[in-house]
């Protein structure tokens, strides 16, 4: 349903959930509805067929979003290929807008690191999460020759 149409149907307001996903070099950006439409912060979004499953609100730490998108032009899966075949992170960044006003947003910005993604005919699924504990590396500041000579000698 367009915007206009259910303000002409005289429905409230609604939020409309939006994701940018970005590779660093390429940005693609999207929203759960039929139309394109593009605000100061998140620059264009298409209008695509998307579901999003917003992180659990649980003390046990793990707070992914899991988000599923349309994926019969295969636009999605190209762009996950290109990013991963040139050793490119993927972030997603998930805004909520009120569907009375789309130039502020309402909830957000949150960014999410790309943890996973599945791909089939239709649809690919995306699960982010917040900080990646694996992939860090301990201590965060790698001591190398460069920077330190005298651990050649330890």
């Amino acid at each position: 349903m367009t915007i206009e149409r259910h303000r002409a149907s005289g429905g409230g307001e609604f939020v409309l959930d939006a994701i940018t996903l970005s590779d660093g070099v390429t940005t693609l950006g999207y929203c759960p509805q039929f139309e394109d439409f593009s605000t100061p912060q998140a620059g264009q979004l298409y209008g695509i067929a998307m579901d999003v499953v917003e992180p659990s609100r649980n003390p046990q730490g793990a707070q992914s979003i899991s988000v599923s998108i349309d994926n019969t032009t295969g636009e999605i899966s190209r762009f996950f290929i290109d990013a991963a075949r040139n050793n490119r992170p993927v972030t997603m960044t998930y805004r909520q807008y009120l569907s009375t006003d789309l130039t502020t947003e309402a909830e957000g910005p949150f960014v999410f690191d790309v943890k996973k993604t599945d791909f089939d005919a239709v649809e690919a699924v995306i699960t982010a999460s917040y900080f990646d504990v694996l992939g860090t590396a301990w201590p965060r500041y790698q001591f190398n020759l460069n920077d330190h000579p005298g651990i050649r000698y330890l």
